[in-house]
């Protein structure tokens, strides 16, 4: 029993002597999108490229498993619409975003091929709203024997969503610029799963693609011994 403690703890004492790291920040775009929608609405959107920038950390595991965190900045610009139009009321919802959020996100980076110029990621991310506002349009008009309107618009960040969570997928490639200091290459998907409104009767989730340039520095805790030759 002693002997086995003895190697174990001298293994994780190797382990972290020897643990490799990346320290890396990035930015980029991101490109919001709705997918396809089935039913009786009539939901239109546009989207506009909106900014993201990244600060992520790894730690190697062992020869290709790294785990690490990534502290993110992102985005979101755009208009959503769905219109319910039946023959005795039309109900238009227009909603217009435009808000900032920063996210954490546990990751699983997986280094690919005999070089590891390649690695594929998925990370689950977790947003706290920062700033912005949204901006709700609401026009219904209603039809007994004649055509009664009632508008209703709201301008302010009370019908935001004050925290998302997201999961994601991708690749990042890297390439040696100088000794431990690589470029980097990014491209991935945001898997939207959190309404980004709180009115109720709305239920907006984009998912986002993303791509991102920036710079990474590869380190080691490696220890060097000591030259017995030195005379003391």
């Amino acid at each position: 029993m002693k002997h086995t403690s003895i190697i174990t703890f001298l293994l994780i004492s190797s382990f972290i002597a020897h643990s490799q790291n990346r320290f890396g920040i990035e930015s980029g775009i991101l490109f919001p999108t709705f997918g396809i929608h089935l039913g009786q609405y009539n939901i239109s959107h546009s989207a506009n490229p909106s900014l993201t920038m990244e600060l992520n950390y790894l730690r190697k595991m062992n020869k290709r498993l790294s785990l690490g965190c990534k502290l993110s900045f992102q985005q979101y610009v755009f208009i959503y619409s769905d219109n319910d139009s039946h023959s005795s009321y039309s109900d238009n919802e227009s909603i217009n975003v435009n808000s900032n959020y920063i996210f954490v996100a546990p990751t699983f980076d997986v280094g690919l091929g005999k070089h590891q110029d390649i690695h594929c990621f998925i990370s689950a991310a977790f947003g706290g709203f920062i700033t912005g506002k949204q901006v709700t349009q609401i026009h219904k008009v209603y039809n007994f024997g004649q055509f009664n309107s009632v508008d209703d618009t709201t301008n302010s960040t009370d019908p935001i969503n004050k925290f998302l969570f997201r999961l994601n997928f991708g690749f990042q490639e890297n390439g040696k610029l100088w000794k431990h200091i690589h470029i980097t290459f990014t491209e991935g998907l945001c898997l939207g799963s959190s309404n980004m409104t709180a009115i109720k009767q709305s239920y907006v989730r984009p998912s986002c693609f993303f791509f991102q340039i920036g710079i990474m520095k590869e380190y080691s805790h490696a220890k060097t011994a000591p030259d017995k030759s030195v005379v003391q």
